[in-house]
């Protein structure tokens, strides 16, 4: 191998911190506890929208960074379990289009959220401001199926190929279970974290078996 390619593997299993890292920030920066309830009146949302107007730019540019870390590491997740493949399945294809659904899912909650801070006053239009917080506010829902199928195949694969170490695998299948449940955002959280341990255990790999390449197929 190459060190270009070693260079490549690296990046690729560390885009995924990136990811992890960029979307935290960016959604600890989106948020807050002064938020006010879809209950609350529509002047009382328009003013909190846009007093947090100007403060914006960074979180956007934050969380479309995250989008673009998100589908390099899905691409790479995608030709690491190909390699680990004894004959083609459908499985990293799965796992890579599910990760790209989630990637479109993050661009359309961004939508909202850059919408939502482009309008420095509402006015009259209050109903506007509600509108788009009401959109925002429970969209993480759908989140769940797309990282279902990612960590699902990416489990599955791992477990019958190799490629990846069995606990992880195992470790993903009850996710898969909650991804889909009514606790979808306790799910969510250990869906991230699990991204987060595959991601440093890929990039790992590619620091101790530079030799072999990215990773070597377990038992």
């Amino acid at each position: 191998m190459s060190k270009t390619d070693m260079l490549l593997d690296r990046i690729g299993a560390l885009s995924g911190v990136a990811f992890i890292g960029l979307f935290v920030v960016a959604s600890t920066m989106m948020g807050g506890s002064d938020s006010p309830s879809p209950d609350d009146s529509s002047g009382a949302i328009a003013t909190y929208m846009a007093d947090r107007a100007s403060g914006e730019g960074l979180t956007t540019a934050l969380a479309l960074g995250s989008v673009a870390c998100l589908v390099v590491f899905v691409s790479y997740l995608r030709h690491v379990l190909q390699r680990n493949e004894p004959s083609r399945t459908f499985l990293p294809s799965a796992a890579w289009a599910g990760g790209l659904l989630f990637a479109a899912t993050l661009l359309a909650f961004l939508s909202i959220q850059i919408a939502s801070g482009v309008i420095a006053s509402y006015g009259d239009d209050t109903q506007v401001a509600k509108t788009l917080y009401l959109l925002s506010w429970d969209f993480s829902v759908v989140f769940g199926p797309p990282l279902a199928v990612v960590i699902g195949a990416t489990s599955v694969a791992g477990l019958l190929h190799g490629g990846l170490p069995r606990w992880l695998g195992w470790a993903g299948l009850p996710l898969i279970v909650l991804l889909l449940s009514p606790a979808m955002w306790f799910g969510f959280l250990l869906a991230l974290l699990w991204l987060l341990v595959l991601s440093v255990t890929l990039a790992l790999r590619t620091i101790r078996l530079p030799e072999a390449g990215l990773v070597s197929r377990t038992a």
